[in-house]
């Protein structure tokens, strides 16, 4: 039996920390519930990948100030067509430029009281892919807005993260079936079919950029120079990983031959 008595637990945990590298988390028996063991190897493997963004998120603040409140609507209205239209004409798709928000109301002094103005203001949400296209979306947005618009906060992601996801699960169950090769093989025992599997993925986790000047007042509309009024996107890496725990069953080692 290899060690082994009939009925006895050998239950291992152990983490696979990289692609092919390992850390013992400890070993304990299992046992069910009316007291009998269960002759497996339980193992958790990790495993991740690194993948190249190619899509910026980024969130519009169109506003305007009139007189009156349709005033205000109105002048707002026009501001988010002249950018979207801008967004558009650059290869934005129609259906990647949503609206997230909408409000008008009274202007106020330090003090508290009326200012007899208006504020209206209108938030878009734009998903530019490929990512070769957001400097040119973010930059002729902004020229179409003016001081008209904010561009808030943007995140880069990953638009098929799935592809990702694989890779990463794929490796974690090799890390974590090499594990439990070995411990089975330590023991005198092989390795027989998986009993359970549960799995996670994690990631990637959206990148937050900042495409606005630092004072956070928009571009010009005008009479800048190209290079002035160019938003640089930089997408480096994004981690997408992976986790698994499997039990495998535990088998006798088929006797030498002689």
């Amino acid at each position: 039996m290899g060690g082994f008595r009939l009925g006895l637990v050998r239950t291992v945990a152990a983490t696979a920390l990289t692609a092919g590298g390992l850390a013992v988390a400890g070993a304990s028996p299992a046992v069910a519930a009316d007291g009998a063991t269960n002759d497996t190897v339980s193992v958790s493997g990790h495993g991740s990948v690194k993948g190249t963004p190619d899509t910026l998120v980024s969130h519009f603040d169109a506003h305007t100030r009139r007189a009156s409140t349709q005033g205000a609507l109105e002048a707002c209205g026009r501001v988010v067509k002249r950018v979207v239209g801008a967004l558009k004409e650059t290869g934005v798709a129609a259906s990647d430029i949503q609206t997230t928000g909408l409000s008008v109301g009274p202007t106020y002094n330090r003090h508290g009281k009326p200012t007899g103005f208006y504020r209206a203001s209108e938030g878009l949400t734009v998903r530019m892919h490929p990512l070769d296209l957001a400097e040119k979306a973010l930059d002729a947005a902004a020229a179409a807005g003016g001081n008209s618009l904010r561009i808030g906060s943007s995140s880069l992601t990953i638009l098929n993260k799935e592809k990702f996801r694989s890779l990463a699960r794929a490796q974690a169950f090799a890390n974590a079936k090499a594990a439990a090769e070995q411990y089975a093989e330590l023991a005198g025992r092989q390795l027989g079919r998986a009993e359970q599997i549960v799995g996670t993925a994690t990631g990637p986790s959206p990148e937050r950029v900042s495409p606005r000047p630092a004072n956070g007042v928009a571009l010009p509309a005008s009479g800048g120079s190209a290079a002035s009024a160019s938003i640089p996107v930089s997408p480096g890496k994004q981690k997408i990983s992976a986790s698994v725990d499997v039990i495998w069953a535990l088998e006798d080692a088929p006797a030498p031959t002689t």
